[in-house]
C-alpha cells in the first residue's frame, strides 16, 4: 500500500513538473516575443529621434533663413490707402499679432503658423519691425524684418 501511494505522489508530481515545463517553454516563448516587439519599438524610437533632430535642424536653418531675410504679406489696400515705407505696430494679443497703422486701424491679424514662427524668433532675443515696401491703390506689400535685441 505504501508502494503505491508513493507511486501516486511521484506521479502526481512528475505531472506537475510536465507542466510547470510546459508553463516555462510558453512563458519563454513570449517573453522572445515581447522581446523582438521591444528590439522593433526601440529601432523605431532610435529612427524618430534621428529624424526629429533632423527636423530640427532644418526647422532652425528656416529660422535663421526668416531672421535674414524676413517676411512678406500682400494685403488688400483699398479702403486703407497706406503709404509706401509706412511703418506699422504690432501688438501680441493671446496667440496673434494684431497689424495697426499709425491711425490704430487694424491692418492684419497674424495667426497661426505665422505667429508662432515670429514668436520663436522673437524669444530668441529678436525685434520685430513691420514696414510697408510698396503700395498701390488696391495691394500693398509688408515686409516683417528682425533685429538683434543683444
Amino acid at each position: 500500500m505504501k508502494d503505491k501511494l508513493n507511486e501516486f505522489y511521484i506521479n502526481k508530481i512528475n505531472k506537475y513538473l510536465k507542466n510547470l515545463d510546459k508553463n516555462k517553454a510558453v512563458l519563454e516563448k513570449d517573453i522572445h516575443k515581447i522581446e523582438k516587439v521591444i528590439e522593433e519599438k526601440e529601432s523605431k524610437v532610435k529612427e524618430l529621434e534621428k529624424n526629429l533632430s533632423l527636423q530640427y535642424l532644418k526647422y532652425e536653418s528656416f529660422i535663421k533663413y526668416i531672421i535674414n531675410k524676413g517676411l512678406l504679406f500682400e494685403i488688400n489696400n483699398k479702403n486703407l490707402q497706406l503709404k509706401e515705407w509706412e511703418s506699422l505696430i504690432g501688438y501680441d494679443e493671446k496667440n496673434k499679432i494684431i497689424l495697426k497703422d499709425k491711425n490704430q486701424r487694424i491692418i492684419k491679424l497674424i495667426n497661426n503658423e505665422d505667429y508662432s514662427i515670429i514668436n520663436d524668433i522673437l524669444s530668441k532675443g529678436y525685434k520685430v519691425n513691420f514696414l510697408v515696401i510698396r503700395a498701390s491703390k488696391v495691394t500693398a506689400l509688408i515686409q516683417v524684418f528682425f533685429t538683434r535685441l543683444y
